[in-house]
């Protein structure tokens, strides 16, 4: 039997369109990819352009570090500068330093990732970046959102993915129009089964309508995905917007930092290390004593042979004490501590008369 249908109905044609539909979200994901690598590739040369001119700087800010290092030790050497400003001075020079060696790990970052991009061996060597002197114009949101919604990948594909559904609801639709077939069927042969001998042809239609829930199911679906595309659409055209007017803003915001450091603090920089050297320069020489005082770090011991032990050679009870604290300063004759005793009366009476004895304990208890 041999059966051969005459699509009459469309579906073809339908079938055609959901194929060119899929080839085009096909190619909407391939501009994505492409985009994404050429943003990357971009990234990568304005980082790396970037890193190459706050190398640049860093190294004329080290040049200028120098100089102030210099002028300091000179100030210093005459008494006019203290040696914490010598450090600090110093201390600069190395924080430039430390910067100079992490700029230069990121921009050879950089290089590999650029020369990825470009399908290179990483260590390729890359000539200097080129920086346009002057800031680039911007366009109206209104023509960047025109432009976007006509050619961003992701607006699209969601596109292409919406004729592809409305594709599929045209095709469910059609599937109640019944497509005809010419049917060409044999029915006996000649003797040696080599030729037919006899055989039908009909024209056959076939009737869809026995289920027509299955059809109307069919078609529910696919106008469900029509809408869920449709709203893909208007979501993504959301995004895209969204992200393009934040890129516009991060922009104007650059533009203004960009111009407020060219037009004010750069020459505003540059006239107070100017003022820095040129006082420097012109400074008034004046004559004053040759001295200098240099404050160092360290510890303060005391002269262990210059201590003094004091034994009592009578009992008695120390009133109170005049030395109190470690490492209290004292001169010859002061009082110490007065020494409350019954012992020195008895020794004294033995080898003193009564009148010199009386006199002695009172002097003694006066003192």
């Amino acid at each position: 039997m041999v059966e051969q249908k005459i699509p009459i109905s469309g579906r073809n044609r339908l079938t055609a369109a959901i194929a060119e539909a899929g080839t085009g979200m096909a190619r909407a994901d391939l501009a994505t990819r492409e985009i994404d690598l050429i943003a990357a590739a971009k990234e990568a040369y304005f980082e790396t352009g970037n890193h190459d001119r706050q190398l640049e700087h860093n190294r004329e800010n080290q040049e200028l570090a120098r100089q102030f290092i210099d002028i300091a030790h000179a100030k210093f050497e005459v008494g006019t500068e203290t040696q914490a400003t010598v450090l600090l001075r110093e201390t600069d020079l190395a924080r430039l330093e430390e910067a100079a060696l992490a700029l230069e790990g990121e921009m050879a970052g950089a290089h590999a990732l650029l020369n990825t991009l470009m399908g290179r061996p990483p260590r390729t060597p890359l000539g200097r970046p080129l920086l346009a002197e002057t800031l680039p114009g911007l366009s109206t949101a209104a023509e960047l959102d025109a432009l976007a919604a006509a050619r961003h990948p992701a607006i699209r594909m969601a596109g292409a993915s919406i004729d592809t559904d409305r594709a599929r609801l045209a095709l469910a639709r059609r599937s109640t129009f019944p497509d005809p077939a010419i049917r060409v069927q044999a029915r006996t042969r000649n003797g040696d089964n080599r030729f037919l001998s006899d055989y039908d042809t009909a024209v056959v239609f076939n009737f869809p309508w026995a289920n027509p829930r299955r059809t109307r199911n069919e078609v529910a679906l696919a106008e469900r995905a029509v809408r869920a595309a449709e709203a893909e659409r208007e979501a993504a055209h959301l995004a895209v917007s969204g992200a393009l007017h934040e890129q516009l803003a991060r922009l104007a915001a650059s533009r203004r930092q960009i111009e407020v450091t060219r037009d004010h603090l750069r020459p505003h920089a540059r006239q107070n290390i100017d003022a820095t050297l040129m006082a420097y320069e012109t400074a008034e020489i004046r004559r004053q004593p040759l001295a200098r005082s240099l404050r160092v770090a360290g510890i303060v011991e005391d002269d262990d042979t210059r201590h003094r032990v004091l034994a009592a050679y009578v009992d008695g009870r120390i009133e109170k004490l005049f030395v109190n604290y470690v490492g209290a300063e004292v001169v010859a004759g002061e009082l110490l501590a007065p020494l409350q005793s019954a012992a020195p009366d008895r020794e004294e009476g033995i080898h003193r008369p009564a009148g010199t004895r009386r006199a002695a304990v009172a002097h003694r208890r006066r003192a």
